[in-house]
């Protein structure tokens, strides 16, 4: 029996790479922080236990500055186990060389390997010519959040499950096309819908409305027929996306056509979030293969999955898997603060480490402008890509070009 030995790294996915691909019985960590590496084997367990593998983790503590500990721990490994397979993936400086004096020493009892994480595949270190592994297998957003710690959070208030259906991604790009002509215009509107919604508490019909009175104090705005936006209502109705509306004065109705497009026309920048997400889902490599083989939109994170009066949580705009590279990508359509570039790093570091890809979708954002300059210059240093107003100018086909690129 092979028993495989990972060098425990903070970034969780270097952690998991031969487990993932070869489904061993027993797994060693080895590293120095033994009650870390003790919370996350329970983390990788029960990831593996989702694709159906019973795999033992089993931990090894050591002295990570020690050469000649770090070969004293892997020389008792190998002499009380058959066959053992060193993953070179992660782990520090001293825990390579010391797999290499181990391989060195025991030549029919070790195998090396070490894992391209960007590229998916695995490479063979121990110049036999045989790799062990198959590609790296690819994972779903929930794999990733779980194996870094983390919970999706769904339901009410939550990460919403959207139908994903032709009809659903042809009511976005109408969507999109009515809104993109005119983004502030579309973001008043979509506010007033939202304060109908909150008024009349009705979250769970479709058919809303609201006193005047109350709407202009609500959106600290004058409502009033001269500023209420016939152009684009119509649009809508004509459209089939909203059943009806009515404006006499006194009071605003509207009925929409389902529950999500409710959803997309009273949260702002919700249609955005949704193009770049229907978009990122039919994005094609040269070769005719999905780019993305998982997408997520308002994705709910509670950081340590567990329930407490105070738990940290934060929502990913739209979130994408590459293989086993997550992509964290934060849309607004409307006035952009530098410190959303400090929150999409920070959730990028906690939820990816190393490996994660980051991007801003800003249609309101002029990047010739002072302010544009600036906050490009600062997502430069954080390696964020920036996606600004040309989107609104862009194709769907230049859009998904776009969207590809947030993953290299």
């Amino acid at each position: 029996m092979m028993t495989y030995i990972e060098f425990f790294d903070r970034t969780a996915t270097e952690n998991i790479c031969t487990a993932l691909t070869g489904n061993p019985d027993r797994v060693i960590l080895v590293g120095k922080e033994k009650r870390l590496m003790e919370k996350a084997a329970g983390i990788y367990k029960k990831v593996l236990e989702g694709r159906g593998c019973k795999t033992e983790f089993i931990i090894k503590s050591t002295d990570s500055t020690r050469l000649e500990a770090i070969v004293e721990a892997f020389e008792a490994i190998v002499r009380e186990n058959d066959r053992c397979l060193f993953d070179l993936t992660g782990g520090g400086d001293l825990y390579l060389v010391a797999a290499g004096i181990i391989r060195e020493r025991y030549p029919d009892k070790t195998e090396l390997v070490r894992f391209d994480i960007p590229g998916g595949i695995a490479i063979d270190c121990d110049g036999n010519g045989y790799p062990e592994f198959s590609p790296l297998p690819e994972l779903s957003v929930d794999e990733n959040i779980t194996l870094f710690g983390g919970e999706i959070k769904y339901g009410e208030g939550a990460t919403n499950k959207w139908s994903c259906t032709e009809e659903l991604f042809r009511d976005i790009d109408t969507l999109w096309d009515i809104s993109k002509k005119d983004l502030k215009r579309w973001n008043r509107l979509t506010g007033l819908f939202d304060a109908t919604d909150k008024i009349s508490r009705g979250e769970a019909r479709l058919e809303n409305d609201a006193n005047i009175s109350l709407l202009s104090t609500y959106t600290e705005t004058l409502v009033t027929k001269s500023n209420f936006d016939v152009e684009i209502l119509e649009r809508l109705r004509k459209s089939g996306l909203i059943k009806s509306w009515e404006f006499n004065g006194n009071k605003f109705r509207v009925s929409y056509k389902n529950h999500e497009i409710k959803k997309c026309l009273t949260k702002a920048g919700q249609v955005l979030e949704m193009k770049v997400f229907s978009s990122a889902l039919k994005t094609l490599e040269k070769d005719g293969t999905l780019t993305y083989n998982d997408v997520m939109t308002g994705v709910c994170i509670d950081w340590d999955g567990e329930e407490r009066g105070s738990d940290t949580e934060n929502e990913v705009d739209v979130m994408m898997m590459r293989g086993a590279v997550p992509v964290f990508v934060s849309c607004k359509n409307g006035f952009v603060e530098t410190d959303e570039l400090y929150k999409l790093n920070t959730v990028a570091h906690r939820f990816g480490g190393k490996y994660a890809r980051k991007a801003l979708v800003a249609s309101w954002l002029d990047l010739n402008s002072s302010f544009g300059k600036t906050l490009k210059q600062r997502a430069d240093e954080m390696n964020i890509k920036i996606l600004a107003s040309e989107i609104v100018e862009m194709s769907d086909g230049e859009i998904c070009k776009r969207i590809r690129s947030f993953c290299k």
